[in-house]
């Protein structure tokens, strides 16, 4: 007996998942050492990720920025890069690396630890990594059935990837400063994806890019917060206005550039922001998920057939509010000069009464002079738990998420608290799980025993169907439902009464 193959392409399966410790030395000797640490933060700037065996190598790099006084008690900072290479396992049996293609890896950054060891600003960060990828399933099904063989069909949605595309954006921010700009000490630029239509031929991709710099003039700290939308028109070759799309950002570089004549100084931003377009094309398919014979026994090989494709995304948007205080021992605050992102870490996505929830936790630096004059720091970590209005009805779906921070901003409340506030942009992903058993192979065993019964009574049970009757009863379904009527909806309690003409 022949069988057919089904192919689908599961985006996107986790391969599995590690965590890096990375260690980067700074030497400060240059800028005459450290006085005092103001603000550490780290991000992975770009990842990549190699086959190796049974094992994928993530190979990334960290970004380290700093802004501390140095012993003459001067602003400076560094914008440090950090190479590693992290190994990471399958995360269970059967999760063969050979069946994953176009891998790639979601990295964030947990928790930050730095000191300073004689001119050295030693920094250690732990890096959370997963390894996602393209799978692809297989799924048999019997092509060349029995004669008179009686069919039970479903309707599965297979996933197919038609191409993906690389981009490139490139854009501009600029503003007056209107003062001369010493030093750059932060700078900070992300971008998200809000928006993927696709079209025949192309994609729209929108979204927006935002960001923070800090900058010195005449010993005065200035923070600046930015946020541009963006759209952009991609060629995507292959691609139909019915395909789906998944668009994300692999990495966003800044190159900063100082205009203007001294005391009207302009910092211009040119931003360089790759995109990814995964395109994929559902279809429907009905497969064969049982069978029976009425005058001979079967046996039924089976396939177990489990994905996930591609949903929706959804682009949600809140705003973060908290509070935090100094200790009483510590000088009370005179003033906020400069606050920057140290990390945003997504904690869980789910659904809460049709509702979407996402749970995270903001930690921001915060840079003030206290009331003796003397610049001082605070590491605030603030919770979150954002429910949205908009009532959900996916709970088939599984949950993924991405966000991106802007237009940070903390002030005095009180001379020992803080209010900090954020807003927040989020894109959820949703993937639909696929579950069906379809036939794989059909064996003819034995006639069956001839039924001497001209009538056949069968007495329906709870979640039977009119194939659940048919298949008890031994006959095809219409001549079922030509003896008894409709058939549709529960059929709990109710009795089948079925005619047959008796050939023994």
């Amino acid at each position: 007996m022949d069988n057919n193959e089904i192919l689908m392409n599961e985006y996107a399966r986790e391969f599995g998942s590690n965590t890096a410790t990375v260690e980067c030395n700074i030497d400060s000797s240059a800028k005459g050492g450290v006085g005092k640490l103001l603000s550490v933060s780290a991000n992975v700037k770009s990842a990549m990720v190699d086959k190796s065996g049974d094992t994928a190598k993530v190979m990334a790099t960290l970004n380290c920025k700093v802004v501390f006084l140095n012993k003459a008690g001067e602003y400076d900072s560094f914008d440090y890069l950090c190479d590693f290479t992290q190994a990471v396992n399958g995360k269970d049996s059967d999760c063969n690396l050979q069946n994953f293609n176009h891998l790639w890896a979601v990295c964030g950054v947990a928790d930050i630890d730095s000191s300073v060891t004689g001119e050295m600003i030693k920094i250690q960060s732990v890096v959370n990594i997963k390894v996602f990828g393209v799978f692809n399933a297989q799924c048999q099904m019997s092509a060349d059935l029995p004669e008179d063989v009686v069919c039970k069909k479903c309707e599965i949605t297979t996933q197919t990837l038609i191409n993906i595309t690389q981009s490139n954006i490139e854009m501009e921010e600029s503003f007056d400063t209107g003062c001369t700009v010493d030093k750059i000490l932060f700078s900070d630029v992300t971008a998200m994806v809000n928006n993927a239509k696709t079209l025949d031929g192309k994609c729209l991709v929108s979204g927006n890019i935002c960001g923070n710099i800090c900058y010195l003039s005449e010993g005065v700290v200035t923070s600046k917060n930015f946020n541009t939308p963006y759209q952009e028109e991609i060629v995507c070759d292959g691609m139909l206005d019915c395909d789906k799309a998944n668009v994300f950002v692999t990495n966003t570089d800044c190159k900063i550039v100082l205009t203007g004549m001294e005391g009207e100084n302009v910092i211009l931003m040119q931003v360089s922001v790759g995109l990814r377009i995964d395109c994929f094309r559902q279809e429907d398919k009905q497969v064969v998920s049982d069978v029976f014979l009425a005058d001979y026994e079967i046996e039924i090989e089976r396939e177990d057939c489990r994905y996930k494709v591609l949903d929706r995304t959804y682009n949600l948007f809140d705003k973060i509010v908290g509070n935090a205080a100094v200790g009483d021992d510590m000088v009370a605050v005179s003033k906020v000069i400069c606050s920057s992102l140290s990390r945003n870490i997504l904690v869980n996505t789910y659904y809460d009464e049709g509702k979407m929830v996402v749970e995270g936790v903001l930690a921001v630096n915060v840079v003030y002079l206290n009331v003796e004059g003397n610049p001082q720091s605070i590491l605030i970590e603030l919770p979150y738990s954002l429910q949205f209005d908009e009532v959900f009805e996916c709970d088939n779906s599984m949950l993924s998420a991405e966000s991106i921070v802007d237009n940070l901003y903390a002030k005095l409340k009180r001379d020992r608290e803080f209010e900090v506030t954020a807003n927040i942009s989020i894109v959820v992903t949703a993937d639909l799980k696929v579950a069906c058993k379809t036939v794989k192979a059909v064996t003819v065993t034995d006639i069956k025993k001839c039924n001497n019964y001209s009538i056949m009574i069968y007495n329906c049970k709870e979640g039977d169907d009119l194939w659940e009757v048919a298949k008890a009863i031994g006959a095809p379904m219409e001549q079922i439902v030509a003896q008894n009527g409709n058939m549709d909806g529960d059929l709990t309690g109710r009795k089948i009464v079925f005619y047959r003409q008796i050939n023994c």
